[in-house]
């Protein structure tokens, strides 16, 4: 008889675990969205104000010449853009030259912009593991200045898919060269504003 009533106990327990694991459920559903849009952003980062030094007979020299005399600084410009894009470089107010600021200078009052010459060199990332894009630049120095050609530019289409960039720093150097009468310059400073312009490609 104490035997029965052991097997009975056990199926009673054995039942009522199972009800406890069999709930009811529900469920909801929630739409999530990824809202991209057409972001082109510009800045530059370090490297503001450049100078280029005409201060000694060799400087004179090399900015008559293809060498030319590089600024003393190097512009930081960081880039983010959404998509393929495209740098391009101009002077502010549609400027044609460097003016010297001094008005009663004699002399040779502007450096016409054809004779400054910019390079692009160490792309990196603002962002460490981040893609960076297949962009196309020139290290060597280019008349790049009011002309239809770009600074920087990526292919419309890359083959891994990654045209645009989530930030991506690059150095920029200025330099005055073939500038044959660079030594009827009035003395002085030069100045103009440069613009650095992104768009879509």
């Amino acid at each position: 008889m104490k035997k029965i009533i052991l097997a009975t106990t056990v199926i009673v327990l054995g039942t009522t675990a199972t009800t406890f694991a069999q709930g009811p459920s529900s469920s909801a559903n929630a739409t999530l969205n990824v809202l991209v849009s057409n972001v082109k952003s510009i800045s530059v980062s370090a490297g503001s104000t450049v100078n280029i030094n005409l201060d000694d007979a060799q400087k004179f020299t090399a900015a008559a010449g293809t060498t030319g005399v590089a600024g003393d600084v190097k512009s930081t410009i960081d880039v983010i853009s959404s998509g393929a894009y495209k740098v391009k470089v101009s002077l502010a107010g549609n400027a044609v030259s460097l003016r010297n600021t001094n008005n009663n200078a004699t002399g040779i009052t502007s450096i016409p912009v054809g004779n400054i010459y910019l390079a692009v060199s160490n792309p990196r990332q603002i962002t460490a593991g981040s893609t960076a894009p297949n962009a196309g630049f020139s290290s060597a120095g280019q008349n790049l200045i009011n002309t239809a050609n770009t600074l920087i530019a990526t292919p419309a289409t890359a083959s891994n898919g990654n045209a645009g960039t989530s930030g991506t720093k690059y150095d920029v150097t200025y330099s005055l060269a073939n500038f044959a009468d660079v030594a009827s310059l009035a003395t002085g400073t030069f100045t103009a504003t440069v613009v650095y312009t992104i768009t879509d490609l």
